[in-house]
C-alpha cells in the first residue's frame, strides 16, 4: 500500500453519514447492504467525486469523501439516496422517506482529522461489538483501502479530545436541547418569551458557551433568537 502524502489533503474532505428513518435498520441484511454499495460506486462513476472510505452499518453509513466543488457533494447524495430509497421501497413493498435527514456532512480541515476520521470510520462495527477486528467486517472499506493504514493507526493512537464526529455532535445537540428545556423549566419560562429576557439569554449563553462551546450561531438557532440579538446581549 501506499503511503497517504501530505498533498493529498489539499482537496476538499468531507465525512458525510446518513441514517433511516427513526433510526430503523434500512440495511439490515446482507443484499441491502451490497445494493448500497453498488449504488454508491455506480454514482460515484458518473459524479466527480471520490469515496475515500466507508462503512455500511445496519441502519447507517458513513462516508468520506474527497470533491473539488460543494455541488458535487449535494448531486452525489441525492442520486445516491434516491436510488437507493426507489429499490428499499420498492423491494419492501412501502412507500414514503426511507432516511431520517437528507444527510449530515462534516468538512475535514487537517491531516490529523483525515486520519482520524478514516480511522472512526472503520472501527464503527467493532464500536458497535459487530466484530473484534476491522478487517472482519465485510462492508467497510478497511479491506480494500488504498493507503498505509499502519500510518493512520500511528497518527490515530495520539489523544485529540478536540476531534467529534457526526454521531457524537447529535449526542451533543440532543444534551443542548435538553439543558435549555430545563433551563426554561427551572426559571417558568417558555421559549417564545425568553426573547424579551436579556438576563435569562445571557446565563444561556453563558452556560452554552462554558460547556459546550457553542458557536453564537448555534445558539441563536437554539432560542429562535436573531444572531445579531445574541451579539449584543453577549457583548454587555
Amino acid at each position: 500500500m501506499a503511503r497517504m502524502s501530505r498533498s493529498y489533503i489539499k482537496s476538499s474532505f468531507f465525512h458525510l453519514m446518513v441514517q433511516g428513518l427513526n433510526k430503523e435498520y434500512i440495511y439490515d441484511n446482507d443484499n441491502d447492504k451490497e445494493e448500497y454499495l453498488k449504488i454508491m460506486k455506480k454514482i460515484e462513476n458518473q459524479c466527480d467525486v471520490k469515496v475515500v472510505a466507508h462503512c455500511v452499518m445496519d441502519n447507517h453509513v458513513h462516508l468520506l469523501v474527497e470533491i473539488k466543488e460543494v455541488k458535487e457533494l449535494s448531486d452525489f447524495m441525492h442520486k445516491v439516496n434516491t436510488l437507493y430509497a426507489m429499490y428499499y421501497n420498492k423491494k419492501y413493498n412501502r412507500v414514503g422517506y426511507v432516511y431520517r435527514d437528507r444527510y449530515k456532512s462534516q468538512g475535514i480541515y487537517s491531516e490529523k482529522q483525515l486520519y482520524v476520521c478514516i480511522n472512526y470510520i472503520h472501527n464503527n462495527p467493532v464500536k458497535a461489538r459487530i466484530c473484534r477486528y476491522p478487517y472482519e467486517y465485510k462492508y467497510s472499506s478497511y479491506n480494500n483501502f488504498e493507503f498505509d493504514l499502519r500510518d493512520i493507526n500511528n497518527v490515530c493512537s495520539e489523544k485529540d479530545d478536540n476531534i467529534k464526529f457526526l454521531e457524537d455532535e447529535e449526542q451533543t445537540e440532543k444534551e443542548i436541547k435538553e439543558l435549555i428545556e430545563k433551563y426554561l423549566i427551572d426559571n417558568n419560562l417558555r421559549l417564545e418569551e425568553l426573547k424579551d429576557n436579556r438576563k435569562n439569554i445571557k446565563e444561556l449563553i453563558t452556560i452554552l458557551e462554558d460547556k459546550y462551546d457553542v458557536s453564537l450561531r448555534k445558539i441563536a438557532m437554539y432560542l429562535k433568537i436573531s444572531r445579531e440579538k445574541v451579539r449584543r446581549v453577549q457583548s454587555e
